[in-house]
């Protein structure tokens, strides 16, 4: 999987999560992650969204995401077009947000969560 940022847009207790990052490349990234045993997870990248420009190493972008009901995913990553995509499992349940890191570590600066809509 390589390093990645992301956050999770569509958590479950049960470890099941939709996550949608940066990779190490700056492109976008929605991956499926799952517990696996021990207290490790996996993770497979469902789809990547080319970014134009890419994030660059040293940017530190803001990312905002509108999770809608029927699943489908608002996603604008700093100044860069908003890009559409969707949840690939339903959302059913409850569901959490929450942050997801890979092979890296992520400092949050002005940190907002608020219910859409």
């Amino acid at each position: 999987m390589g390093a990645m940022h992301g956050i999770v847009v569509s958590g479950r207790t049960t470890g099941d999560w939709t996550v949608v990052g940066i990779d190490h490349k700056g492109h976008l990234g929605l991956w499926e992650t799952r517990l696996s045993a021990g207290e490790g997870v996996t993770s497979k990248r469902v789809e990547t969204i080319r970014l134009d420009p890419p994030c660059a190493r040293d940017e530190n972008p803001y990312i905002v995401i509108h999770v809608h009901p029927d699943a489908r995913l608002e996603i604008r990553v700093g100044r860069r077009e908003v890009v559409e995509t969707r949840i690939q499992r339903p959302l059913v349940g409850p569901v959490f947000a929450g942050i997801f890191v890979k092979d890296g570590r992520t400092t949050l600066d002005d940190a907002v969560v608020e219910l859409y809509p």
